[in-house]
C-alpha cells in the first residue's frame, strides 16, 4: 500500500507546474495522528535555498501529502514557516470519505480543495493562500505540517509530505483600500483563541459614505481591544468570527461608537464564510427591527489580521442589556425581592451551559431535558433568588401552555407572554425556514412587572444555515419548521410555538400579521430591492473575499444542493428565488382569519394593513389592530412628538420622538379607535394615523 502511495506522489510531483528553480524537501517518516483534537507536528528541515528570502523570485509553490484516514472531514492541516507564519492548507473536507492520495496544494491549481472529492488526488488551491508564507522572511529553517483530528472514532496516519520552492511564487495579497470601512487588528504576536480574550490593538478606517477608505488613512478608532474566537460551528470554519471589547489604555472596558453604532464596549466581528451572499443575517435582523423589535445593528467592513486580508465581515452589536440594545431594567445583586426581582432577564435556549432544566419532559424522550441558559444576569452574577424567580416564571408559563386551558384569555398563556413578539419571532423563522430558530441561539427577555413584565421572544439570531436550498429542503421550499418534534434535534426543539399555533386566536394573529407584512416589508419586490441595494455595495469587496477564500461555487460550510452558483450575482439571485418560493408556499398554507370585534366599525378593517405610503413617508405603525402594544418606526428628522387621543379628543399619551422607534402601551386602553398625531417642533401635525384596539 505504501508503494502505491509513493507512485501516486511521484505522479503528482512530475505533473505539477514546472518551475525553473525548484527545490523540494521531503518528510518520509510520517506518523500516527490521534483523534483527541491535539496538534501533531511533522517537521522538515530546509537549508541551502538559492535565496533565503521568500518572495516571488523564490518561494513556496507546492505542498504535497499522503495520508490514510477513515473520515477526511475530521482533519485540519496547517503549514507553519520558520518565522511562525501560519496558514490553513486543508480544513474539514471530504465528508466521511477516506484518505488523501497524492494531494498537492498550489495557487496555480484550477480547483479549490473545498471543491475536491476524496481521496483528493491531483492539484488544488489550499484553504488559505501559499502566498502568505512568501512574506520576505527567511525560508531556511524548520517547516511544520501540523495536523489536527477534531473528532473521535476515526484515526489515521500521515505517510509523507513535501514542500517545493520555486520561482514565480505567489506572494501575500496586498490589501490597500475599499469602499467599505476597514478594520485592522494587530495581535502583537499573540494567537487569538476561544477564551480567554487576548489584549491587542485595532484600527478602524471609515471616511464616511461615498468616500474611499485606505489602510494608510487616519483611523476613527485606534486603541486597545480584548478579542477572542466566538461561535459554535462557525468557529470551526477557516474565516473566524470574533467577539471583542473596546478598551482604554489600561485595558479596561471602554464604551465607544464604532461605525456609527450606539456607544458600547461589547462587539462582534461576524464572519461570512458560511453565507456567500453575505446578506442572510443582515436582512433578517433588519426585518425584525422593522417589525418593531430590537435586533442587533450591523455594518459591513473588510478586515485584516496582522496585515493579512481576512475578507468581508459585518461588525455588529453583541446582544446584551443596554438602553440601546435589549432595553430592560438592570438587575443588581441586591434586587432579590418585590418588583425589582421581576426583571430584567435575558436567557437562551442553546447548547448546554449554566442554567436550568424545564419541568416539562418531552413524551418521546423523557430522559432528555429542555434546558435554558442564563445570559443576563450571567451565570457568574445571578443570585439564587433571581435564579428561582426566572425558573418559576418559565415553569408557570409552560405548565399553563401544556394544560387543557392554555388558550384561556384570563389565565392562559397570554398572562405570561407578549403575544406579538412570539408572532413575529415565528414569522421571521418560518420565512427563513430556520430550524435552528427553534432549538439553538434562541433568546428571550423579560422586563420587570412595573414595565410590562411579560416574556418576549427575541432578539433573533443566526440565519447563516437558513434561506438555503439545503439537501433537506425540497425544490418548492415547503413545510413548517415550528412543527419539528422536540426529540429530533441535537438540541431539543422548543415545543412552545407548535403548541401556541394550536390556539385559534394565536393562529389568527400570525395570519393577520403575515397579511399585514406582505403588503410592506415581506413584499417580494421590496425584499429584492433591499437585497440588490446591499449587494451593489458589496460588489467590489466580494471579488476580494472570494479570491481569498475560494468558496464561490464550492461546497463549504453548511450543506447546499447542486447546482451551486458560480458567481456572486448567482448567489444573490438564488437567495431571491428561495424567498419568492417560500413566500408563495406560506401564502397558500397559512391558516387563519382577520376580523375585528363587534365594538369596532367594519369600515375600519383596512387600518389593519400598513400601506406602502407609510414607508415612503418614513413612518410605520403596527400591528393594527392591536391588543397590547403598537410599534412605531420612523426615519424622519422633522418629527418631535407623538400624541395619542381617543375619538372625543381626550389625550391618552404623549411621547418625545428621539430614537427612531416608539412603543405605545395600549394594554389598558378600552376597545375602540384612537388617533396618532405626529408633530414637528412647532406643534404642527405632519401625519395622522388611526389605530384600533381590540381584544
Amino acid at each position: 500500500m505504501k508503494k502505491f502511495f509513493s507512485c501516486l506522489l511521484l505522479f503528482a510531483i512530475c505533473f505539477s507546474p514546472m518551475y525553473l528553480q525548484a527545490q523540494t524537501y521531503t518528510n518520509t517518516i510520517g506518523g500516527f495522528v490521534p483523534d483527541d483534537g491535539t496538534n501533531t507536528d511533522f517537521p522538515i528541515s530546509v537549508s541551502g535555498l538559492a535565496s533565503s528570502t521568500l518572495d516571488s523570485n523564490l518561494g513556496v509553490v507546492n505542498v504535497c501529502l499522503n495520508m490514510n484516514h477513515t473520515y477526511d472531514a475530521d482533519l485540519n492541516f496547517f503549514l507553519i514557516s520558520p518565522s511562525g507564519t501560519f496558514i490553513n492548507l486543508i480544513r474539514n473536507v471530504g465528508g466521511g470519505d477516506d484518505n488523501f492520495v497524492g494531494t498537492c496544494l498550489s495557487q496555480s491549481a484550477s480547483t479549490s480543495i473545498a471543491s475536491g472529492i476524496a481521496p483528493f488526488t491531483g492539484s488544488f488551491t489550499p484553504t488559505e493562500s501559499l502566498g502568505n508564507v512568501n512574506d520576505g522572511s527567511n525560508g531556511n529553517g524548520i517547516w511544520i505540517l501540523r495536523i489536527r483530528d477534531e473528532a473521535g472514532a476515526d484515526t489515521g496516519s500521515l505517510l509523507d509530505w513535501n514542500i517545493t520552492f520555486g520561482d514565480h511564487a505567489p506572494i501575500p495579497f496586498l490589501f490597500t483600500s475599499s469602499n467599505l470601512p476597514i478594520v485592522m487588528i494587530n495581535t502583537l504576536g499573540q494567537t487569538i483563541v476561544d477564551e480567554p480574550k487576548i489584549n491587542c490593538s485595532m484600527k478602524v478606517i471609515d471616511n464616511g459614505f461615498g468616500f474611499r477608505n485606505r489602510t494608510i488613512d487616519a483611523p476613527v478608532y485606534n486603541g486597545n481591544i480584548g478579542i477572542e474566537i466566538r461561535g459554535a460551528y462557525s468557529s470551526s470554519l477557516p474565516q473566524k468570527p470574533y467577539g471583542f471589547t473596546t478598551q482604554d489604555i489600561s485595558n479596561n472596558d471602554s464604551n465607544t461608537v464604532l461605525l456609527g453604532l450606539p456607544s458600547e464596549h461589547d462587539w462582534i466581528l461576524q464572519a461570512t464564510y458560511n453565507d456567500k451572499t453575505f446578506l442572510r443575517n443582515i436582512m433578517m435582523f433588519d426585518l425584525f427591527r422593522k417589525m418593531g423589535h430590537y435586533a442587533t445593528r450591523t455594518k459591513f467592513c473588510e478586515v485584516t489580521l496582522n496585515g493579512n486580508y481576512q475578507g468581508i465581515y459585518f461588525l455588529c452589536e453583541k446582544i446584551k442589556r443596554d438602553a440601546n440594545r435589549v432595553d430592560i431594567a438592570k438587575l443588581d445583586l441586591d434586587d432579590n425581592a418585590g418588583d425589582s426581582l421581576t426583571g430584567g432577564y435575558i436567557f437562551k435556549h442553546d447548547y448546554d451551559a449554566a442554567g436550568w432544566n424545564s419541568s416539562w419532559l418531552p413524551p418521546l424522550c423523557p430522559d432528555r431535558f429542555l434546558s435554558y441558559q442564563y445570559f443576563y444576569p450571567t451565570a457568574a452574577t445571578i443570585t439564587v433568588p433571581q435564579q428561582d424567580f426566572i425558573k418559576a416564571y418559565v415553569d408557570s408559563f409552560e405548565e399553563v401552555l401544556f394544560s387543557d386551558s392554555f388558550s384561556s384569555k384570563v389565565n392562559g398563556y397570554k398572562k405570561y407572554i407578549s403575544t406579538s413578539s412570539f408572532v413575529d419571532y415565528l414569522i421571521s423563522n418560518e420565512l427563513a425556514q430556520n430550524g435552528d430558530g427553534y432549538k439553538k441561539s434562541m433568546f428571550f427577555h423579560k422586563d420587570k412587572t412595573s414595565n410590562g413584565g411579560k416574556l418576549k421572544a427575541g432578539p433573533i439570531w443566526d440565519f447563516d444555515w437558513s434561506l438555503k436550498f439545503a439537501p433537506w429542503v425540497d425544490a418548492d421550499v415547503t413545510g413548517w419548521t415550528y412543527t419539528a418534534a422536540p426529540c429530533d434535534g441535537d438540541v431539543l426543539f422548543t415545543p412552545w410555538f407548535a403548541r401556541l399555533m394550536e390556539d385559534t386566536t394565536f393562529e389568527n394573529a400570525v395570519f393577520c400579521r403575515w397579511q399585514e407584512l406582505r403588503q410592506t416589508i415581506i413584499d417580494s419586490a421590496y425584499l429584492n430591492h433591499e437585497l440588490d441595494s446591499m449587494a451593489l455595495v458589496l460588489d467590489e469587496a466580494q471579488a476580494r473575499h472570494f479570491d481569498a477564500w475560494g468558496t464561490l461555487g464550492a461546497h463549504v460550510g453548511s450543506p447546499e444542493s447542486d447546482p451551486l452558483p458560480i458567481n456572486y450575482l448567482g448567489e444573490v439571485d438564488r437567495l431571491k428565488l428561495f424567498l419568492s418560493k417560500r413566500i408563495v408556499w406560506i401564502d397558500s398554507n397559512l391558516n387563519g382569519h382577520c376580523y375585528l370585534a363587534d365594538t369596532v366599525a367594519d369600515t375600519l378593517v383596512n387600518t389593519s394593513i400598513v400601506i406602502r405610503n407609510d414607508i415612503q413617508k418614513g413612518i410605520q405603525v403596527f400591528p393594527n389592530p392591536a391588543s397590547e402594544s403598537v410599534h412605531v418606526n420612523y426615519q424622519r428628522t422633522d418629527l418631535a412628538t407623538l400624541t395619542v387621543s381617543n375619538t372625543t379628543n381626550v389625550l391618552m399619551a404623549k411621547y418625545i420622538l428621539e430614537k427612531g422607534q416608539q412603543v405605545i402601551d395600549v394594554s389598558n386602553y378600552a376597545n375602540g379607535i384612537y388617533l396618532l398625531d405626529f408633530k414637528n417642533h412647532v406643534g404642527e401635525t405632519l401625519y395622522r394615523q388611526k389605530i384600533v384596539v381590540v381584544r
